[in-house]
């Protein structure tokens, strides 16, 4: 069913109703993400994300439309809103100053990269890591591209 809605009068919306508005739908991404069901994460072909303390985190597959691409800005995993995305800045994922996000410069357990299963690198501001990737960097890559190649980017640690 599609609803079309449109207004003859611009509306202001206060502060309010715009909280209320995104706390619903931060409601509504935490009752997809409990209610879908557990799939397996170690055979895909892509890597994903996987936070230290075990929550997937997205896929990083440069496609707005994927369901669970960290680069669709309406998913679980790329809404700046959700609370299993790594670009809600205030969430524990995304904070620059909580120690499960890529962004936090002194992190010593950022989210890994893994692909089919193994562990190929850690998505960090953190350079005092081991196998860190720049999650600016990555993304700048992933963004000019539409076919990954995945062996070009990572190189020997997909090896």
């Amino acid at each position: 069913m599609n609803f079309k809605i449109s207004f003859k009068e611009k509306i202001n919306i206060t502060d309010d109703v715009k909280g209320s508005v995104e706390n619903v739908v931060r409601l509504l991404f935490k009752k997809a993400a409990i209610s879908r069901s557990p799939r397996k994460r170690g055979g895909r072909k892509d890597p994903y994300l996987s936070a230290a303390d075990g929550q997937f985190l997205g896929v990083l597959v440069p496609k707005r439309d994927h369901p669970e691409s960290i680069f669709n800005e309406y998913g679980i995993y790329g809404s700046h809103l959700s609370e299993f995305s790594i670009f809600n800045e205030t969430g524990i994922y995304g904070s620059e100053n909580s120690m499960y996000s890529p962004f936090n410069e002194l992190t010593v357990i950022p989210p890994k990269i893994l692909c089919a299963g193994k562990e190929i690198g850690s998505l960090t501001k953190n350079d005092h890591i081991e196998k860190a990737v720049d999650p600016d960097e990555l993304f700048k890559v992933l963004q000019k591209t539409k076919k990954v190649n995945w062996k070009k980017i990572f190189g020997k640690l997909l090896d």
